[in-house]
């Protein structure tokens, strides 16, 4: 058999592909319920007053929503949308879990002072928080973000969208953390995650097939030797 190989192009396409395997990826949008232009408009809070669809007792129901995530990612940004009103002394807390009110796959507390607040127009807040580059597979999760003190209202802007994926649940009780029932609210809350798509790990044949293309580029620069 007739071996001819090109050492410095087999060294550039080894590099090539150790590179490609460990540059850092750029962060993209993973997921995003958009506003829609000319879709009705609503909002809800927890806790809020006993005309809040879904509230009973005096307590508004917590929000949840759902999101997918079509590879596995790492989340490194949550932003969605509230009403101005909102003092947000006491900040807030954020959770995403396989199911709602199941056990957190995470779950944190933020202060007003770690929550970017920019003004979009009378009705609208824009908040963003930045998250702790949370590793998840791809599938679907469900996310809330609710106001730690009944004394504070804290709400989630969304649109009613017959395109939307329309999951939104909206929780009631007394005790939020393990509620009474929840209202299908059939309509979207509005939100985005951005992060980073994680990179396909390296197959595990790689340096074995390293070790092959070295043995190879060994023996042609021997039989270049013993030809001239």
């Amino acid at each position: 058999m007739n071996c001819k190989m090109n050492t410095p192009f087999l060294g550039m396409m080894v590099g090539c592909i150790l590179a490609s395997s460990c540059a850092p990826a750029k962060a993209v949008v993973l997921f995003e319920n958009p506003f829609v232009t000319g879709a009705q408009n609503d909002w809800w809070c927890d806790p809020c007053s006993p005309a809040q669809p879904g509230s009973r007792g005096g307590v508004g129901g917590r929000v949840w929503d759902s999101f997918t995530l079509s590879s596995p990612s790492t989340l490194q940004r949550l932003t969605w949308f509230g009403l101005p009103d909102d003092h947000l002394t006491a900040g807030v807390n954020v959770e995403i879990a396989y199911l709602p009110n199941n056990s957190p796959l995470f779950s944190a507390h933020y202060d007003l002072s770690s929550i970017s607040i920019v003004n979009l127009n009378p009705g609208a807040d824009q908040r963003r928080v930045s998250l702790p580059n949370i590793v998840l597979n791809a599938g679907m999760y469900w996310l809330t973000i609710y106001g730690p003190s009944a004394d504070e209202r804290h709400t989630w802007r969304g649109t009613v969208e017959p395109n939307g994926d329309n999951s939104l649940r909206q929780y009631f009780g007394l005790d939020l953390d393990h509620p009474d029932g929840f209202t299908a609210r059939f309509e979207d809350a509005r939100f985005r995650i951005d992060g980073t798509v994680n990179p396909v790990p390296l197959p595990a044949a790689l340096p074995l097939y390293g070790t092959g293309l070295g043995v190879l580029a060994f023996l042609a620069r021997r039989r270049k030797r013993r030809a001239r």
